[in-house]
């Protein structure tokens, strides 16, 4: 089943949420809207030992996202079994540099 988790405004309860799914796994993607300050949270917190971040990328997706062209697509975030992030990072760097939020399928 997906879900659509949303920030409402509450960072600390959005982060509390984010934490347990990545605690206690689901079997399934959620589909989740990362406003850019949750988004600078992941990178300071769970982006570790990735590699080198694409900067024409980051450009790409930020512009997309200012002119809400960055749509949802199959594509996903990922985080491991260690819990750290494995594959977004340059779609969270986007939404840090834009400033604006973006929805995505997660998988954990």
């Amino acid at each position: 089943m997906l879900s659509l988790v949303k920030h409402a405004g509450d960072t600390a309860a959005f982060i509390q949420r984010l934490e347990h799914l990545i605690r206690n796994p689901p079997e399934n993607s959620r589909v989740i809207c990362f406003p850019s300050d949750i988004s600078a949270y992941i990178l300071e917190h769970y982006n570790v030992s990735n590699r080198p971040k694409k900067p024409a990328k980051i450009r790409s997706y930020a512009r997309d996202m200012q002119s809400k062209t960055f749509g949802l697509t199959g594509d996903t975030i990922k985080f491991g079994w260690d819990g750290f992030l494995k594959d977004g990072q340059n779609r969270f760097s986007a939404s840090v540099q834009s400033g604006c939020e973006f929805t995505t399928h997660v998988v954990f």
